[in-house]
């Protein structure tokens, strides 16, 4: 099968494969449980303040994403969950850098180069044929990388483990190293949500992005390459985690535009009603102030028609006034004028021509007295007394 391969323990017989199985398991039960113990901190504590300053802050028990109060309903519970997502995405490619460079370095190559540069390192290299039936059977050989370093006849899977010497200088300096990738991908989301949020065209390049890693990682798998181009566990992981980070500041970013866009029709909405409430106000003054001008025209009205009436009273009292002394003053002469005649029949036949004459002279002075005896209380239907004793005839 394969020549220059031998069962067993590795070249330097420090571990076979089954127990560098074992240990990654060991490792893999670590990170788990790391990960285990940040989503119950992100589900019991408010996190996310702490680890995301510039976009979330709590304040008076109200949630805040981007001085939006996200503190209930389903788009804060959206923004809140791809927040945590990218917590856990992050977590697992640093705890897998520290993995790689200070517990387990794993490398993996494909073809039929000896694993010159893994030996000279001093990992336990094993060899296994490129078929699908690998992952079932686990047939993996040791390499013997003291014995002859030749070429395979045929095409290979060659698979390097080597523990990494513990060294205080080199932890600090993987520490360090794995808090700086951490905070960029922090800010870096934080930064990418905002943009994204504001810019219609900043997402159709994250959409653009995503598509593009995605495509890329495809390519690589059906063309055989992909092995060669992921030659660790630590470059899978970051294979994978980019698409999906990508996927989280996209969602956020879009949430974000949504928060947006409503604060704009709420604010609109908003000046609506003020204007609404104030043209309401200057309607109702219009309207009270023509009410006012109506009723002081219905009262200056009422008062021309109240003078009106008045004046038209009095002008028929006058006329029917007018009216009634002369008819009054002709009858007292008529009164006046019988009573004489009745008088001067009772006397006798004396001078008739004297006596029409005195008549006349009676109807003169009746017409001056008439006046008199009507104010001193005579009424016209009564007759009138003798204001003159007649004189006897001769």
């Amino acid at each position: 099968m394969i020549e220059k391969l031998y069962q067993g323990r590795a070249g330097d017989g420090s571990f076979s494969w089954i127990e560098y199985q074992m240990l990654m398991i060991a490792l893999a039960g670590f990170i788990c449980t790391a990960l285990f113990v940040v989503e119950i901190a992100l589900n019991r504590f408010q996190v996310l303040p702490l680890l995301f300053p510039g976009m979330f802050r709590v304040q008076e028990r109200a949630f805040f994403f981007f001085n939006f109060d996200i503190s209930d309903g389903g788009l804060g519970k959206s923004v809140r969950a791809e927040a945590k997502m990218v917590v856990r995405i992050t977590l697992c490619v640093v705890l897998s850098y520290l993995w790689q460079h200070c517990a387990l370095e794993t490398t993996q190559q494909v073809g039929n180069e000896f694993p010159k540069t893994e030996c000279g390192k001093g990992a336990d290299c094993f060899a296994s044929p490129v078929d699908l039936t690998t992952f079932f059977n686990r047939e993996y050989t040791s390499i013997d990388c003291k014995g002859e370093q030749s070429d395979f006849d045929e095409r290979v899977v060659v698979s390097c483990i080597r523990i990494v010497a513990p060294a205080a200088t080199t932890w600090l300096m993987h520490l360090g190293i794995s808090h700086s990738v951490m905070t960029l991908n922090f800010k870096a989301f934080e930064l990418l949500v905002w943009i994204g949020g504001n810019s219609h065209w900043a997402r159709r390049i994250l959409c653009a992005l995503i598509f593009i890693s995605l495509l890329s990682l495809m390519s690589l798998f059906f063309a055989g390459m992909m092995a060669e181009f992921v030659s660790s566990w630590l470059s899978f992981v970051m294979s994978l985690s980019i698409p999906m980070f990508l996927y989280c500041v996209y969602k956020d970013s879009k949430n974000l535009a949504k928060l947006w866009k409503a604060e704009a029709v709420q604010v609109q909405q908003t000046l609506e009603e003020h204007l609404s409430y104030a043209f309401s106000d200057i309607e109702t003054a219009v309207q009270l102030e023509a009410t006012t001008n109506n009723d002081t025209e219905a009262d200056l009205f009422d008062n021309q028609q109240t003078a009106s009436s008045i004046k038209e009273r009095e002008r028929n009292r006058y006329e029917r006034r007018k009216v009634i002394v002369p008819n009054a003053v002709k009858k007292m002469k008529s009164v006046v004028s019988m009573g004489l005649s009745k008088h001067l029949r009772k006397r006798g036949t004396a001078s008739t021509t004297s006596i029409s004459s005195a008549s006349g002279t009676e109807e003169s002075e009746g017409e001056q007295i008439s006046p008199v005896r009507q104010v001193s209380g005579g009424s016209p239907g009564s007759p009138p007394e003798d204001p003159v004793t007649p004189t006897k005839g001769p």
